[in-house]
């Protein structure tokens, strides 16, 4: 029995009254090590060894290139996807990992540097790109610890509860400090999951009206509500349907723009069941290897992108080319109607229409993803 906030006499009553013995903290549980506080080299040293006697040099000098690949990818990426999952590695060990596997592919030798013919960054491309297909383990970790944070949205679990009621406030990371070994790896993600996914809507139960995002913004956002009005904000969304139509509250029927854009999303004939959509995934949901090809995407600088002043996120303004140029692309299947993401866009409808029927598609690319108008 493993406790922590609880005096020694309580501890001791209660594992004499449930059998247990009194266990001590770090411990080993199925290969992983169970902890508290932010994880460190020590807590991964004995996983580090393990690994470093499967990457022994007489094994390198026995199997070929292919074979070594093979290893690396079937003996050493299993040992630690487990420990991968939960926590978020130190960068020293991460960095440390990634040299002895290019050390061993390359020459049989993780102590052995070896001048490369092919980049590194090739090799690690997939097979139908021309490499072997092998990832570093800093993407390995971070595709993991962000489809671990889109479990924790999703999943109706007892964990998943625990999860969202300590360390979330009103869907947003809490900005205070959790003496959590899980926590701090998955908190940078929680975000991500947040932007890049949206609500589909069924009976409106689970979904909240103004902090949720149901018509690609939340109303938040878009009615730049100050946050310390977020506590009062409790109403469902099923407050604003009736018998599978909208009936808007005088609230957001002040400001007409909003109020069309929500009449115009479609709902349910029949009533289903709230889901959160992952939005670049066919069938909803984030899979490990969809977390895998997300986390290693390009992502434009967007620091200087500007629409009349206000800053566009990169989900909004791949939302607006798909309106502008990509009707049929993926990421609008979730949109129920292009109405839905005008609100967005409103005060400059006018300028990006004009610029619509004067430029090409690779003109208003340069402009989204370049910061200037063109």
């Amino acid at each position: 029995m493993f406790t922590d906030a609880m005096t020694a006499a309580r501890r001791n009553m209660l594992a004499q009254m449930l059998g247990f013995s009194v266990g001590i903290l770090p411990f080993q549980y199925l290969g992983c090590p169970i902890f508290q506080g932010k994880p460190k080299c020590i807590h991964f040293q004995p996983i580090v060894d393990r690994i470093k006697v499967k990457l022994a040099t007489w094994k390198g000098v026995l199997l070929s290139i292919m074979g070594r690949v093979q290893l690396v990818k079937s003996i050493v990426h299993g040992m630690l996807v487990y420990s991968f999952h939960i926590y978020r590695w130190p960068a020293r060990l991460l960095n440390m990992l990634d040299r002895w596997i290019k050390n061993f592919v390359w020459s049989g030798d993780i102590n052995i540097r070896k001048i490369y013919t092919v980049s590194w960054n090739q090799v690690c491309l997939p097979w139908d790109s021309g490499g072997l297909d092998l990832k570093s383990t800093w993407s390995i970790n971070a595709f993991l610890l962000l489809h671990l944070s889109w479990n924790l949205f999703t999943q109706e679990s007892q964990c998943s509860s625990l999860f969202q009621h300590r360390f979330l406030s009103f869907g947003l990371p809490r900005s205070r400090y959790f003496k959590s070994s899980v926590w701090s790896g998955m908190r940078e993600y929680v975000s991500m999951v947040s932007e890049n996914s949206i609500w589909i809507i069924g009976n409106g139960e689970k979904i909240n009206l103004w902090l949720d995002n149901w018509m690609g913004v939340t109303l938040v956002s878009v009615l730049n509500t100050p946050t310390h009005l977020f506590p009062h904000l409790t109403a469902k969304l099923q407050t604003v349907i009736t018998n599978g139509r909208w009936q808007l509250l005088p609230s957001i029927l002040q400001y007409p723009l909003v109020a069309d854009s929500i009449v115009k999303i479609t709902l349910p004939v029949t009533p289903l069941t709230d889901r959160r959509a992952w939005l670049y995934s066919p069938d909803d949901n984030l899979s490990a290897k969809l977390a895998f090809h997300f986390s290693i995407r390009p992502r434009p600088a967007l620091d200087g992108l500007l629409l009349y002043g206000v800053p566009a996120s990169l989900h909004h303004t791949l939302l607006f080319f798909d309106v502008l140029c990509c009707p049929s692309s993926p990421r609008m299947k979730t949109c129920k109607s292009v109405g839905a993401l005008w609100s967005l866009f409103a005060v400059c409808a006018t300028s990006m229409l004009s610029l619509l029927h004067t430029s090409s598609s690779h003109a208003i690319l340069r402009w989204l993803f370049g910061g200037a108008w063109v």
